[in-house]
């Protein structure tokens, strides 16, 4: 595992694997709820948005991911990582 991160309200953690997926589970019940794949380098950071709506993950770029539908709906440049961060106002974890 190459990061983790919690939804705002706990129920939900995103863990970051290699070969470019990333998980979400289901807190309570320890299950796999979804894959999001796209990357075609190892994640090495995610961050959840304030709401929980998105997930950004990052690697050779960030993808930033519509999580009731876990369809991509953003590409960034890798140098916007930290834009992320403070947009969100919230720590990314990698």
């Amino acid at each position: 595992m190459y990061g983790a991160a919690f939804n705002p309200d706990g129920t939900r953690v995103a863990t970051a694997t290699g070969k470019g997926n990333t998980t979400i589970w289901n807190v309570s019940s320890g299950r796999a709820v979804m894959t999001l794949s796209g990357h075609a380098n190892n994640v090495n950071a995610l961050c959840y948005s304030p709401d929980g709506a998105l997930l950004a993950s990052n690697a050779e770029n960030v993808k930033i991911w519509m999580c009731s539908q876990a369809k991509s709906c953003e590409l960034y440049q890798p140098g916007l990582w930290r834009n992320i961060q403070s947009r969100w106002n919230t720590p990314c974890h990698g």
